[in-house]
């Protein structure tokens, strides 16, 4: 059972390697003996998670919606390490005046980088990923995507704050769940396993208001720390759910549920 949960010696492309998420991820796989390509638009932060992680993995500066860059990164991936075992799509993409959108309001400019780098990153690294695990007949893609992909924002828990979630982001998680059940089937043949995973409510430094109303909203009563996404992370890159396509894991603390 133990070796069934391993990610030893996978070679795993991460975008959004910087990201509060990624973070985690990339500290937590690499711990676990699995070589990462750390890929995040920010060099800065880049260099400083490589001081974290040390030898053996690669960091490249990368823009998931320049489908050049996507294609130069894996190709460095797959000759450094010979092969692509796993592609995690921690990215994500809030361009300034992200949090004031409203439908009514949506710029263009806004709705097309978050659509660009969201969705239209999301195919091209999956469309790179299915050139390297085609040959090789086995791989594993697990996307993001986001509890508002699966029901509506709830207007309550935004009502008077900072907060809000644009049409464009929903828009963009809910089509990357489509795309990605859609990549299962077609990519099944080739045992290459598609999935999503969803977490929701990820602590990070939200005001007092914000925590304790979300906190009343969701039946765990707490917002979601980082590390709790890398069980189901581990879950689908293993071996462990060798029967899993095609499927959308939520770690939300219930927030669907009702």
């Amino acid at each position: 059972t133990h070796q069934q949960f391993s990610i030893k010696e996978k070679v795993i492309v991460l975008t959004g390697a910087c990201g509060l998420l990624g973070r985690a991820i990339s500290n937590h796989c690499a711990k676990l003996g699995a070589r990462v390509a750390c890929l995040d638009l920010n060099e800065e932060a880049l260099s400083s998670l490589q001081g974290e992680l040390g030898a053996g993995h690669v960091f490249m500066a990368c823009d998931v919606s320049d489908k050049s860059t996507v294609e130069r990164a894996f190709g460095e991936t797959a000759n450094t390490f010979g092969k692509v075992d796993v592609l995690i799509n921690a990215h994500q993409f809030k361009p300034d005046g992200f949090l004031d959108a409203r439908p009514e309001t949506h710029s263009q400019d806004l709705w097309d980088s978050v659509i660009k780098a969201n969705l239209t990153g999301t195919f091209y690294t999956c469309q790179e990923a299915a050139k390297v695990m085609i040959p090789q007949e086995q791989g594993v893609i697990i996307n993001f995507a986001s509890t508002y992909a699966v029901v509506s924002p709830n207007p309550e828990l935004y009502e008077g704050n900072s907060m809000e979630c644009p049409l464009a982001y929903v828009a963009s998680k809910g089509a990357v769940i489509s795309m990605s059940r859609q990549l299962a089937i077609y990519w099944a043949p080739h045992n290459i396993r598609v999935n999503c995973v969803t977490p929701h409510g990820v602590y990070d430094n939200h005001d007092d208001v914000f925590v304790e109303r979300f906190n009343r909203m969701t039946p765990i009563e707490r917002m979601m720390k980082p590390e709790e996404i890398l069980g189901a992370i581990v879950y689908l890159a293993s071996d462990a759910s060798s029967y899993v396509t095609g499927t959308n894991m939520l770690v939300e603390g219930g927030w669907t549920v009702w």
